[in-house]
């Protein structure tokens, strides 16, 4: 039986998803989160961001993360949190090509 080849997505983002009402929240948020990263790890599948909790909450992480959804609907986002400490992290996923999208679009350095 043969399988059939699922066509891979597209890596691209869809800027209308967050309309202009939106987007200064969106592009506050990001400037929040980018100044929150401690330490960047490099994943197979992609990026983690450990995050400074005293400098972007969870809640608003979770905000962004709602927003981005919206217009890269090939990421996998996720937020792990333990303990009871203000620091978590966000990875940042998605299939093969990911990882130079992530660099390209949010300015990654591939290390950090």
């Amino acid at each position: 039986m043969a399988q059939s080849k699922m066509p891979a997505p597209v890596l691209a983002c869809n800027m209308k998803a967050i309309g202009p009402t939106e987007r200064p929240r969106y592009d506050s948020l990001m400037k929040k989160i980018k100044k929150a990263v401690k330490r960047q790890r490099e994943l197979t599948e992609g990026y983690a961001w450990d995050l400074d909790g005293t400098i972007a909450s969870m809640p608003e992480v979770a905000e962004s993360v709602t927003l981005e959804r919206r217009c890269c609907p090939f990421l996998t986002l996720q937020l792990e949190a333990s303990g009871d400490g203000p620091d978590y992290s966000v990875k940042l996923l998605g299939p093969e090509g990911v990882k130079a999208f992530l660099v390209s679009e949010f300015g990654l350095t591939g290390k950090r």
